[in-house]
């Protein structure tokens, strides 16, 4: 622990001399990166407001740009703006669709594109083809490293749109569109996005490209890549195991929403597995939110019965979850919390069954 508390001086010290910067969007990427920290110490609730100081900073140093220049009505942003725009946005909706906070400023900042796209990568000179920097340098050189990041860019901004499109659709207040009157729309929802989905799996660049499934991604940005996409499946599904735990799986109605919860309960399979880490990221918090939920997802299915009858290892998963939990609540609370509703809810199954097999044996 000697090193997290090393950190937390040298990080308290920086902190107060950052506002001692005049370089308005040197301040901004101090501010961001300063968020980066707390979430790597899994404290969003501390990440929140230096992410949204930093997104004020830059829509400041938009704003005065335009001015300077005649007050133009769409800024068209520099590389360099560009990247802190996208970073500080995305870092802010991640956080938004996780708890309840206000929207960033940068959505109301009059820019030339809402998504701004980075100018593609330029051919490098020989001399530094064979420059290392990131993991995937070490297999190409810098500019088709730099390739791999650009294309990265892209496809997850697509995918950050479709995201958006789900939580609009369906995650209503009060999950209105979760009524079963509302099931032939939400199938149809479903299925254009699902299409839509697989249409973006379909037009990957081959630098970036990926199986769906795959346990071992070979450079980052793929593995975030196929993380953002596990994520999306997930909320596009899960409102069907709502459906199933309360209403049945609609026999009857026409629409039946067993293959959907079969793929839902398949998402929870993948999530726990392949997010039961020990390496501590900029998205360890989210990562431990999404393993958190799948168990929940998966006993809820358990408890209400014939919905889940053929993952007998059902189990052994939860309990994955519980160690993946346990790894990190010494540092935050609502997962140590998580771990515990867990831990009560499978002790309570175990009970159950040990009570209904007591009387079938009577």
């Amino acid at each position: 622990m000697d090193s997290f508390h090393d950190a937390e001086v040298y990080y308290q010290a920086a902190i107060r001399r950052l506002g001692l910067l005049s370089d308005c969007l040197l301040s901004a990427q101090c501010w961001f990166f300063s968020g980066v920290y707390q979430m790597y110490r899994l404290r969003p609730s501390k990440a929140w407001p230096y992410f949204s100081h930093a997104s004020s900073l830059l829509h400041l140093h938009i704003t005065f740009n335009s001015l300077r220049h005649g007050g133009v009505e769409k800024v068209q942003l520099k590389p360099e703006e560009v990247c802190l725009f996208w970073t500080c946005w995305k870092s802010e909706c991640d956080l938004r669709a996780e708890l309840p906070l206000p929207n960033s400023v940068l959505s109301d900042t009059n820019i030339a594109d809402i998504y701004p796209y980075p100018t593609p990568p330029q051919p490098f000179s020989p001399t530094f083809t064979q420059f290392e920097c990131l993991s995937a340098a070490q297999d190409f050189g810098l500019s088709q490293t730099q390739e791999m990041a650009w294309y990265y860019y892209l496809s997850d901004v697509t995918l950050k749109r479709l995201q958006a499109q789900i939580l609009n659709t369906l995650y209503q207040e009060n999950r209105a569109g979760w009524d079963p009157s509302q099931l032939p729309h939400m199938v149809r929802t479903v299925a254009e996005l699902e299409a839509r989905i697989e249409a973006w799996l379909k037009t990957l660049p081959e630098i970036i490209r990926f199986e769906e499934w795959d346990p071992a991604p070979r450079y980052e940005v793929v593995y975030n890549l196929q993380a953002r996409l596990l994520e999306v499946k997930s909320w596009l599904y899960r409102p069907f195991v709502c459906q199933a735990v309360h209403y049945g799986l609609g026999q009857g109605t026409g629409y039946n929403i067993e293959e959907y919860v079969h793929k839902a309960i398949t998402c929870c399979l993948h999530v726990i597995q392949s997010k039961h880490i020990r390496h501590r990221h900029h998205g360890t918090w989210f990562a431990s939110r999404m393993v958190l939920c799948a168990a929940l997802l998966i006993i809820a299915a358990v408890k209400a019965g014939g919905i889940i009858d053929y993952l007998l290892d059902w189990q052994d998963l939860v309990n994955q979850a519980i160690s993946s939990l346990e790894c990190w609540e010494s540092e935050s609370r609502g997962l140590a919390k998580g771990k515990s509703v867990l831990e009560d809810l499978l002790s309570q199954l175990h009970e159950q069954d040990h009570t209904m097999k007591g009387s079938e044996t009577g």
